[in-house]
């Protein structure tokens, strides 16, 4: 594949016997080489020249022993390249590395065993790609393997904390030492927090949660292991105050196989308490849904640093995700799970059915094909572009208006200062799912929380599949609809706001009276037109819809008034009775209303 030949190998000279020809061939970037044999298999005597370029993969697939060494005598392919992009290992019997390689790829171990041979073998991870090893009905024979994790900076280029998990068996905490970090243990922090040196490397246990429901409640989990050089336990997530931009080393034999971190795993009574920080334990990506699992929530969440001591939890439920969370955990990703029962206990395995090599990062929410309606809004503080927090309410078939472990994600605290969700009687949510909607109006309460005063707003950050949605503000009894373009401000109060699904038109959010003044109606009493004229001041730089209500509030003309126009709308009347009418604009300062007459 991906294979280009320059000349003819055989040409006809009339006597019956073909002329031999010496010609070119190479193979590009992204053809598959296949090794069947022991003693090449390509007819190189042909070529003048042979030639492979970087980025061709390679598949062994003999059925006698192969060795790397030579691959292809009498070929330019004496031995595999020292850095390749994707290996194939399906000899169903041996295949044994003769000479240091780095992966960047995925190394697939489908029959028979690799043996390295006391070879070093490194999967690579870089800004560009991380490697990955998927054993998926071959093995690997060897400890001489070094397997990367990249830190990205791009959330966080700076000093953060980082949820890691080891990849390999036995690997020390002093595996996390890099160039410029290096790993801080002081077990008296587990009965003190204020201790020095203060270290930079945790675990958490959910054990050591009692009561109450806040960050610091939830933080009585972190704890100093003993020792830097305590080995890793295989499942098992730790935080890590680390710097971006880094490359991490994992040095030994790559789990494989089955793993379980724990014979189970329990929760206690407390509003706080079941949070496990669980770690991905392959060398490669894993789905969080394709775990078995027993007495475990669906949702999974993963800590995303914006700041040495900040950041927050990206959650992801059945299809559905805020911050960026995703159903992929990657290679050497240590997440959060929880158990479901309060004093109640789970199981869960890592297996290697679970591994997957993502073709790229994981999307927003579902595919545009999800019929779900779905609601999504994000917090931001004053006038920043970025949504520092989501939360998210969708409809489905099965979820119920209570928690559904199947369905919800909680809201993790956060440490920035900042908290948003739905509250579901005690519990705040960050992902929201409801039953299907079915003509009533649904009425969630949001809360808003923020550790200091200051410039907040809303924004619709997904909307799809739904009726009418509103932000209702139980202060002032405002609605103000929510579209795809919508921000509004908003203040930290509890109990104030709320998101309502209803097919019935509600009186939205009005404009301040000295704004509304600026806007002129005439004639008025009017018979077969009328003109609304709508400053600047009013219109801003957005398109102004505006609706002729009846007596009972219902719409019986619609027009838009382009930001561009001249602000004047003409507004025909021929088509209504005489009666008393409502003229409404939802400008870009709010709800503006005018009575009008008509004859």
């Amino acid at each position: 594949m991906n294979g280009v030949l320059n000349g003819s190998v055989y040409r006809d000279n009339g006597t019956g016997i073909p002329d031999e020809l010496r010609t070119t061939y190479r193979l590009q970037a992204g053809a598959i080489l296949e090794i069947a044999g022991t003693r090449g298999g390509l007819p190189f005597q042909y070529f003048t020249t042979f030639g492979i370029d970087q980025g061709v993969s390679y598949v062994f697939n003999g059925t006698a022993p192969q060795s790397t060494n030579p691959v292809l005598p009498g070929s330019p392919l004496q031995s595999l390249p020292s850095i390749i992009t994707n290996l194939t290992i399906n000899n169903p019997t041996t295949v044994t590395l003769a000479a240091p390689i780095s992966v960047t790829g995925a190394l697939r171990l489908q029959n028979g065993v690799f043996t390295l041979g006391g070879q070093r073998l490194t999967v690579i991870s870089n800004a560009q790609r991380t490697g990955a090893i998927l054993n998926t009905g071959g093995s690997l024979s060897g400890n001489t393997v070094t397997v990367q994790r990249y830190i990205s900076p791009s959330l966080n280029a700076g000093v953060g904390y980082r949820h890691f998990s080891s990849p390999v068996q036995s690997a020390p905490i002093n595996d996390l030492r890099t160039s410029s970090f290096t790993p801080v243990e002081n077990v008296a922090y587990n009965s003190n927090p204020s201790v020095t040196p203060f270290p930079n490397v945790f675990a958490y246990s959910q054990s050591r949660v009692s009561s109450g429901n806040t960050v610091a409640d939830f933080d009585r989990g972190w704890l100093s292991p003993a020792s830097t050089t305590e080995p890793m336990q295989p499942g098992q997530g730790y935080t890590v105050n680390i710097s971006g931009g880094q490359v991490v080393d994992f040095n030994g034999a790559p789990n494989a196989g089955t793993v379980v971190g724990q014979a189970s795993y329990a929760r206690g009574t407390g509003p706080q308490a079941g949070w496990h920080l669980l770690g991905n334990p392959y060398p490669s990506a894993i789905s969080w849904t394709a775990l078995p699992k027993t007495g475990f929530e669906n949702a999974v969440y993963v800590f995303r640093s914006s700041g040495q001591y900040t950041g927050v939890y990206a959650s992801y439920v059945n299809g559905v995700s805020n911050n960026g969370g995703s159903d992929t955990l990657a290679l050497g990703q240590g997440f959060f799970a929880r158990v479901s029962t309060p004093g109640g206990s789970g199981t869960l395995s890592f297996v290697d059915a679970a591994r997957v090599v993502p073709a790229t990062q994981p999307v927003f929410a579902r595919p545009e094909d999800d019929e779900r309606p779905l609601l999504t809004l994000g917090l931001r503080t004053g006038n920043a572009t970025a949504t520092s927090l989501q939360t998210s309410i969708y409809f489905e078939n099965g979820a119920t208006s209570g928690f559904d472990a199947a369905f919800d994600a909680s809201a993790l605290p956060s440490s920035i200062g900042l908290g948003l969700g739905t509250e579901v009687g005690n519990e705040l949510l960050a992902i929201n799912g409801q039953a299907n909607l079915n003509g009533n109006d649904v009425l969630l309460p949001l809360r808003i929380t923020a550790a200091a005063t200051g410039a907040y707003s809303l924004t619709v950050d997904a909307l799809r599949n739904l009726p009418t949605a509103y932000l209702r503000d139980a202060q002032t009894g405002s609605y103000t609809e929510l579209t795809a373009t919508t921000t509004v401000p908003v203040q930290a109060a509890a109990g104030r706001y709320a998101v309502l699904f209803t097919t019935q038109n509600r009186v939205l959010a009005t404009a301040p009276q000295e704004l509304v003044q600026l806007a002129t109606l005439y004639p008025n009493p009017a018979h077969g037109t009328a003109t609304l004229v709508l400053p600047a001041a009013l219109r801003g730089a957005q398109a102004t819809q505006v609706q002729v209500l009846d007596n009972l509030g219902r719409p019986v003309l619609s027009r838009s008034l382009t930001a561009a126009g001249a602000g004047t709308l003409e507004l025909p009347l021929g088509q209504l009775v005489p009666g008393v009418y409502t003229v409404q604009a939802r400008t870009a300062v709010g709800l503006v209303a005018k009575k009008l007459v008509v004859q």
